[in-house]
């Protein structure tokens, strides 16, 4: 996922590690994501997020997002933590 995650990487992996640790909702990832990055608009929020659905990193069903990979969710939430996966 490096290629597509390499611009923006620690936005990307602040939504990745959102949603690795259970939230499902825009909402709710958006706050982590700020948490951990600063202020970033809901207009370039949601483009990082629909790369990552393009690219089949993450699934949306009725406003949630899961990862489509349980095995790439699990070593994002094991050793994402500035590991390079």
């Amino acid at each position: 996922i490096e290629p597509i995650i390499e611009p923006s990487r620690k936005r990307y992996m602040a939504i990745l590690k959102a949603v690795a640790a259970g939230l499902r909702t825009w909402k709710d990832i958006k706050a982590f994501t700020e948490a951990r990055v600063g202020p970033i608009s809901d207009f370039r929020f949601t483009n990082l997020l629909k790369r990552l659905l393009k690219y089949g990193i993450l699934k949306k069903r009725e406003g949630i997002y899961e990862f489509q990979d349980r095995i790439l969710e699990r070593a994002i939430r094991e050793y994402g933590s500035g590991r390079r996966i």
